[in-house]
């Protein structure tokens, strides 16, 4: 049986053993993780710590609700063990009626394309194998692709890891807003305390491509958890796209971490010019479940989705 716990109540040594050792293992899953990209989090346990289940929660017109944080791809159940379907159904079980509103992102390792009340929607996230020779890797490349590396060669970019958090972020906003999308404060100081804790603890890199006045054209910043390089960040600015700043930072990151046993999370999308960009470099399809439940009185449902 699962047991809901608060965060307090949680043995974090075990739970982030739990993470570390699971086969499913996500970054997003550990407790230094969850401690910065929301408030309050709890939590379902199975055993002692065999599987666990993060909950990440906050409030609605004072009523509880399960939410999917800011730069969480994918949470769900995580365990020891294989997970079997059955055991990803006792968990949603378990979740406790008092959330009157969920919305959950699982893990491509919890399949769940049907589960009772719940909406349910797959939702795809693209991963790039790099355990073959850089050459094998390059063959599945698109002609854009390799058309716009050749000219990123052309125009003399190269790439350095010398930006610092402060200056990813600003370079990220400003493009963001270039884009048409303008983020609430809050999302940038949560990207800034996950970059910082993960370039603390050996995880996190920043790596750019430059022109020859020493301008960032693109960057990225990638977390890495064990086998899985999560572009997490990432942002390419106006001549960067005209000259493939992006395309050639990607295969510079793949011919250093080629022929290792470990590959790239692109981390979605959803979005057809985007997934087909990553594609575009060989990344497959490894779809993941998202659960939506609305039990908010009537008739919020309607105005609250």
């Amino acid at each position: 049986m699962f047991r809901y716990l608060e965060r307090n109540e949680i043995d974090i040594k075990k739970w982030n053993s739990c993470i570390y050792y699971a086969p499913n293992s996500l970054v997003y899953a550990y407790s230094w993780y969850l401690d910065n990209v929301c408030d309050t989090w709890s939590a379902l346990v199975f055993d002692d710590y065999s599987a666990v289940f993060p909950i990440v929660h906050n409030k609605i017109l004072g009523m509880k609700q399960i939410y999917q944080p800011y730069l969480t791809q994918q949470l769900g159940l995580f365990s020891y063990d294989f997970i079997q379907k059955q055991q990803v159904v006792n968990c949603i079980e378990s979740i406790p009626s008092s959330f009157r509103k969920i919305h959950l992102h699982l893990n491509e390792s919890n399949i769940c394309n049907s589960f009772g009340h719940y909406s349910v929607f797959e939702k795809p996230n693209y991963l790039l194998s790099l355990y073959n020779p850089y050459e094998l890797i390059q063959a599945q490349y698109s002609e854009n692709t390799i058309r716009n590396i050749k000219k990123a060669k052309k125009s003399n970019l190269y790439a350095h890891s010398s930006l610092s958090v402060e200056q990813f972020l600003n370079e990220l906003e400003s493009n963001q807003k270039i884009l048409g999308n303008h983020y609430k404060a809050e999302i940038y100081h949560t990207a800034s305390r996950i970059m910082y804790n993960a370039m603390h603890r050996g995880v996190g890199q920043i790596l750019s491509i430059f022109n020859q006045s020493h301008e960032c054209l693109a960057s990225i910043f990638w977390i890495h958890n064990g086998a899985r390089y999560i572009n997490l960040l990432n942002y390419s600015n106006l001549e960067g796209r005209a000259k493939g700043a992006m395309p050639y930072l990607i295969d510079l990151f793949i011919q250093q971490h080629s022929e290792k046993m470990s590959y790239i999370d692109f981390e979605g999308s959803s979005i057809d010019s985007i997934a087909r960009f990553y594609k575009s470099f060989g990344a497959e399809n490894h779809p993941y479940f998202v659960l939506k439940k609305n039990r908010l009185p009537f008739p919020l449902p309607y105005f609250i989705k």
